[in-house]
């Protein structure tokens, strides 16, 4: 179920302000738990691109759906609704793509390619589809 801004900020709140509180600094499980459902539609959006853009079959979309969960713990563990007035996804964002984005480059290649060595090989990709689309026949590698 979707949340309006004053239902978002008002579990924000309770979670942060029971964070003080719970022995794991983790807040009210209740609170977190409607979060995490709210916001899981994006994630498993976000994740399909990414399953698309890198060509996998969609067996493996469970597991970028897992690290995105994992993003937006990370994100909601780290909001803080007295310093922040936007929406959370707005900051849950970079987390949840910062999850995916590593488990997609560190599951898709037998051998390990640095993040920044990845992201220069799909940006060339992405320029070369550019130019043939444009040229309309092959570019040379």
């Amino acid at each position: 179920p979707l949340l309006t801004p004053a239902q978002e900020r008002e579990l924000l709140f309770t979670v942060y302000e029971s964070r003080r509180t719970d022995p794991l600094g983790l807040g009210d499980p209740q609170a977190r738990e409607a979060l995490v459902m709210a916001n899981m539609r994006w994630v498993m959006r976000t994740a399909g691109e990414v399953r698309r853009r890198e060509r996998w079959d969609e067996d493996r979309e469970r597991d970028l759906v897992s690290a995105g969960v994992v993003g937006l713990g990370r994100a909601i563990d780290t909001f803080d609704p007295y310093r922040f007035a936007n929406r959370f996804l707005t900051w849950a964002s970079q987390y949840v793509d910062l999850e995916i984005s590593t488990y997609a480059n560190d599951n898709k290649r037998p051998v390990r390619v640095p993040a920044d060595r990845a992201l220069q090989q799909r940006e060339w990709h992405q320029m070369r589809e550019r130019l043939e689309r444009r040229g309309g026949g092959p570019v040379p590698s």
